[in-house]
């Protein structure tokens, strides 16, 4: 089964959109009343195939409502480009904002789908002449497309992966001003930001994000939680989730259960 916003054969996310038009976000919906804490993020924030991701475990270790707004392969256009959406964001207490990849974002070499943010929509002028010996009108996703352009030429991709990370660094800069006082960023991956990040599309890790794009937007949060997998969780990473067999694939691309505990954990400790 495709992610279509229902999820897996085996495990309901009992979908919900808290008013947000087009979108669909992991319930059961939460009261928005009361102060609540705001989730934003990706994969990890979502959690496919996980029964318990990290927001729910905070939610309980913290007795306040958790409101995961985060979705699957999203990019910072999702909430950059919402007003409805960041509405809600900003009416939160405190925001968790999960860094997520720079491959899902529009720029100057190719739009995204605002909501579906790992939808690739059409290439510009710059990414036809970049790459001319392509007929773009074959992709859908980002991750197909950036695949291919890494195989034909890791040279050429080197321009276009400079452009998405100075376009990441300006939608982030922009969600944490937007939100200054009330973030805490977190970094939930297979390895720690590093220099200079090889292009991996199968480990759990922010793609084209280096550690030089981190320590720039870290002073504009309240704080900074960095966790990390380790060996054994990497090795056992589908223990204890709930997919099918076609679905394995894309469960070995998800962050392990034991992390989401971990991840909790330390979150509810910055609260």
């Amino acid at each position: 089964m495709s992610y279509a916003g229902h999820g897996s054969e085996l495990l309901d996310y009992k979908m919900c959109s808290y008013g947000v038009r087009g979108s669909h976000f992991r319930g059961p919906e939460r009261c928005l009343e009361d102060p609540y804490i705001a989730v934003l993020g990706g994969n990890a924030t979502f959690g496919r195939f996980v029964a318990e991701p990290f927001a729910d475990r905070l939610e309980q270790q913290l007795r306040q409502p958790v409101v995961n707004l985060g979705a699957m392969n999203a990019g910072l256009d999702m909430y950059v480009h919402q007003p409805e959406l960041m509405r809600l964001v900003a009416g939160a207490e405190k925001v968790v904002i999960q860094i997520m990849g720079a491959a899902n974002i529009s720029n100057n070499f190719y739009r995204v789908h605002p909501r579906r943010n790992d939808r690739f929509l059409h290439a510009s002028d710059a990414l036809r002449e970049l790459y001319s010996d392509i007929d773009f009108t074959e992709f859908h996703f980002t991750r197909h497309l950036l695949l291919d352009l890494h195989r034909r030429s890791p040279e050429r991709l080197a321009v276009l992966v400079r452009d998405l990370r100075k376009t990441w660094l300006q939608r982030m800069l922009w969600l944490l001003t937007k939100l200054q006082g009330k973030v805490i960023l977190l970094w939930a991956a297979d390895d720690s930001p590093c220099l200079d990040p090889e292009v991996d599309f199968t480990s759990a890790v922010p793609i084209f994000v280096t550690k030089s794009m981190v320590d720039s937007v870290r002073p504009l949060a309240l704080s900074y939680v960095e966790v990390v997998t380790d060996e054994a969780e990497r090795s056992h990473r589908t223990q204890h989730m709930l997919f099918t067999e076609p679905e394995a694939l894309a469960a070995r691309r998800m962050l392990p259960v034991s992390t989401h505990a971990t991840v909790a954990q330390r979150l509810a400790a910055e609260m």
